[in-house]
């Protein structure tokens, strides 16, 4: 189990690493200036020059690219990831207060999508080639198509526009208002649910359709056990590592994707505060969200492979 360890955090630093040059190389290569994009309207004024120069010397940007990575990297390394170059803020300060809000909606869209996803596949899985087992897989290649963005502007409009019932957007932090929160948390939880559940039930009814036709299942039923000791006992304890591994792959690329709803919700976590660096050109603030973000993906990468192998006797025993 330590090799595998420290294969994997070794694989997540390089891979990191990697990135964080990628992003750091595409910042400065995009058009426009941080210095000017802070300075505004007053960056063309000819008396402003000066100015200007000195902000572009105080935030680096007139040294190489590989001198100012370096910088950066070295700072990162002793867990400081700067300060933001619209406010002055600490990067870290910004990304801990947002990323609560993230970690909600990951939360509880993975845990509502489990609760659905599982009986629904257990269902399609039992009844195979049924209207029922049709249905769903029906349901799921559309759950899994369906935009995003185009479904949370369509429960915006169904829930707070004609119906009234819930705020349109906006965040407001659980210990603040609790009520408030959870009500302003149901559409996005629910546009990220959809996907997932799609997901998860796919998988899971595949997997399980394999399981139930193994001959320990056979043998399970022909000793007399009644048929939902058979599925949950014996055929869902072998198509628990696939969903594992699918769970974890699925709420780590969510981690990244999550920006699009964040944004259509005006929920301000780490993905709606990556998309206010991007437009204002914080270097700093990008790079830490990215840093993030890629880390929060290899840890969850990291759980995922170790919990599979704890998971699969064969490879426990290995």
């Amino acid at each position: 189990m330590l090799p595998l360890i420290l294969r994997r955090v070794v694989e997540a630093v390089i891979t990191i690493l990697l990135l964080s040059m990628l992003v750091f190389s595409m910042l400065l290569a995009a058009p426009g200036d941080p210095a000017v994009s802070l300075l505004g309207r007053a960056a063309a004024r000819p008396e402003n020059q000066e100015l200007l120069e000195r902000m572009r010397r105080e935030m680096g940007l007139d040294q190489p690219v590989y001198i100012q990575y370096t910088r950066w990297i070295a700072r990162v390394l002793q867990g400081d990831l700067g300060n933001s170059n619209r406010n002055g803020q600490a990067v870290v300060g910004l990304i801990a207060s947002r990323l609560p809000a993230t970690l909600q909606l990951l939360a509880f869209s993975t845990i509502l999508s489990l609760l659905i996803a599982v009986p629904l596949a257990v269902m399609a899985a039992q009844r195979r080639g049924s209207w029922l087992d049709r249905l769903l897989v029906l349901a799921s290649v559309a759950g899994v198509a369906i935009p995003g963005f185009w479904l949370g502007l369509l429960l915006i409009l169904l829930f707070s526009v004609n119906l009234g019932w819930l705020p349109p957007s906006g965040y407001t932090p659980f210990f603040a208002d609790p009520l408030d929160n959870l009500q302003r948390s149901v559409m996005p939880v629910i546009t990220l649910s959809v996907y997932l559940v799609a997901t998860f039930t796919r998988f899971l009814r595949a997997d399980l359709i394999e399981v139930l036709r193994q001959d320990y299942v056979r043998t399970a039923r022909a000793k007399g056990l009644a048929e939902r000791m058979v599925v949950w006992r014996h055929a869902m304890k072998n198509a628990l590592p696939s969903l594992w591994t699918i769970v974890g792959i699925e709420v780590g690329t969510l981690l990244g994707g999550v920006i699009i709803v964040e944004q259509v919700f005006g929920w301000s976590g780490i993905g709606w505060l990556a998309v206010q660096a991007v437009n204002n050109r914080d270097y700093p603030l990008v790079l830490g969200v990215v840093l993030v973000i890629a880390a929060g993906f290899a840890l969850i990468t990291l759980v995922t492979d170790l919990g599979y192998t704890w998971l699969n006797p064969e490879l426990r025993h290995q």
